[in-house]
């Protein structure tokens, strides 16, 4: 029998597994779902990535089974983009050798988010014009009738993301990123063997290598919003683990709080040691309250209020682990309620 307790990661999950079995974070998850620019902070396992993933409309038409959850589903009307760390990220954060080679390596990073982007543009647009939505409960307002529209908003996106042909499909934009991500790698595999590449090299190459990630959503956002009529059709970019991306693009997602088209607002989250440098983006950058919307998913001290949140979380995950694999006999009458403290009474909870 499988462990209910193995870890994973959530990153690796899809939205519609983590769906299954999501336990409801309702103040947290409140805050995000306002239309507004939000922060999330939480150490790892904290369930960031949880959070942000449950607002893809994938994951909705599942998780939302009871009336209480179909509540906070109507909370929000903006249309969520998820793009999720890539593991590729991580080599980029190494230590070159040299300024020529440590610029276009932060020329690379900030390209290969583009890609991610514009990837998960491609996921949400699929998802809202899946004719299943039409008629789902609680769901059907964020359904976009595509149908005669697809080849008009793909043709637009392969000038504006510089595809290189005409693209008249979901399917061959894509094909054609991939094209380009593959020459992009042909780059970071050269200067993971030690071959000198500078951020000339780079610009010289393509001009889609030097896109700038919000700048290619909100060309998404733009387009798909005069191609299907819906001018004020507003959208949220979600951003997962920017811990582990460079330093440069974690200030420059921060940073994009102040700036940014009134149709899309951010959903970013983050470790509370990440290297946002909170002073060093001047008088300019973004204020907590005013720009975005902290949402703090740690507990600090064993006085911190919000620890009792964290124990009714806990036990109703508990009990959602129990259901799950069957470790509930038919017999055992008790009300999981009482099932989960019973058990969470003899648990010992840890300060984070």
């Amino acid at each position: 029998m499988n462990d209910p307790f193995e870890s994973y990661n959530a990153r690796f999950v899809a939205p519609q597994t983590v769906a299954e079995t999501f336990i409801l974070r309702e103040k947290q998850f409140a805050l995000l779902c306002e239309q507004t620019n939000s922060l999330l902070i939480g150490p790892r396992g904290s369930g960031k990535t949880t959070l942000l993933k449950m607002l893809k409309v994938g994951a909705q038409m599942i998780a939302w089974k009871n009336k209480r959850q179909a509540n906070s589903l109507r909370r929000f009307r903006f249309c969520p983009i998820y793009v999720g760390a890539d593991r590729q990220l991580e080599f980029v954060v190494g230590n070159p050798s040299g300024e020529e080679t440590r610029l276009a390596i932060g020329l690379l990073s900030k390209a290969l988010l583009s890609f991610r982007v514009k990837f998960a543009c491609l996921d949400t647009a699929k998802e809202i014009s899946n004719p299943n939505l039409r008629d789902a409960e609680n769901m059907s307002h964020q359904f976009v009738n595509l149908e005669g529209r697809e080849a008009d908003l793909c043709q637009a996106l392969s000038s504006v993301w510089d595809l290189g042909e005409k693209t008249l499909s979901f399917l061959e934009v894509r094909l054609r990123l991939y094209w380009q991500l593959g020459e992009m790698n042909r780059f970071l595999e050269r200067i993971k063997h030690g071959i000198s590449v500078t951020p000339q090299d780079i610009l010289d190459h393509a001009q889609y290598l030097s896109h700038d990630p919000i700048r290619s959503c909100e060309a998404f956002v733009s387009l798909f919003n005069d191609i299907t009529s819906q001018p004020n059709k507003i959208w949220a970019l979600c951003v997962d683990e920017l811990e582990i991306m460079p330093n440069d693009l974690q200030n420059y997602l921060f940073s994009g709080f102040r700036s940014i088209d009134q149709r899309l607002v951010l959903k970013l989250a983050t470790s509370p040691f990440s290297k946002i440098d909170w002073r060093g983006l001047g008088k300019d950058r973004p204020m907590s309250g005013n720009d975005y919307t902290p949402i703090n998913l740690g507990f600090t001290t064993k006085h911190d209020t919000r620890r009792n949140d964290a124990r009714r979380f806990s036990s109703r995950l508990l009990e959602a682990l129990i259901v799950s694999e069957g470790r509930i006999r038919q017999r055992d009458h008790r009300p999981l309620g009482t099932l989960a403290r019973s058990i969470h009474e003899s648990t010992v909870v840890l300060d984070v």
